[in-house]
């Protein structure tokens, strides 16, 4: 697991282990935060159907070793004011954002996340 690295968008954790049933959810949860992994969470508010920079380990009762970077997508930012004027009413299309290609260069671009001949960590701002 050294080499593993992960990047959760608009992750809902907290939805899956808050519930009652979850207990096998949760042991996994801890057992991958043992490991030091590379791992980058990124979410927004305007996403509903997401935690927004919320500890997931903490707030899943988990005990962990270590938590990644919880970090804002700030798309804001990424399109100009009336692209995300529309996006914002949008809700579907707000909780997909992760996975489009934007208009504005900034911190967050998931193409340059997976295609760019960098390591991930060398291509998130933190």
């Amino acid at each position: 697991l050294r080499k593993l690295k992960i990047l959760t968008l608009g992750e809902c954790i907290p939805l899956v282990s808050y519930q009652k049933k979850a207990d096998e959810f949760r042991k996994k949860l801890e057992f991958v935060s043992r490991f030091d992994l590379k791992w980058y969470d990124y979410t927004s508010i305007i996403d509903g159907a997401c935690f927004p920079q919320v500890d997931f380990f903490r707030t899943s009762g988990v005990n962990a070793k270590f938590t990644p970077p919880f970090l804002s997508a700030k798309f804001h930012t990424l399109y100009e004011k009336h692209e995300y004027k529309k996006i914002k009413r949008d809700k579907n299309k707000a909780h997909f954002l992760y996975l489009y290609s934007i208009s504005v260069k900034g911190d967050y671009d998931f193409f340059s996340f997976i295609i760019m001949p960098k390591f991930l960590e060398e291509k998130v701002k933190i």
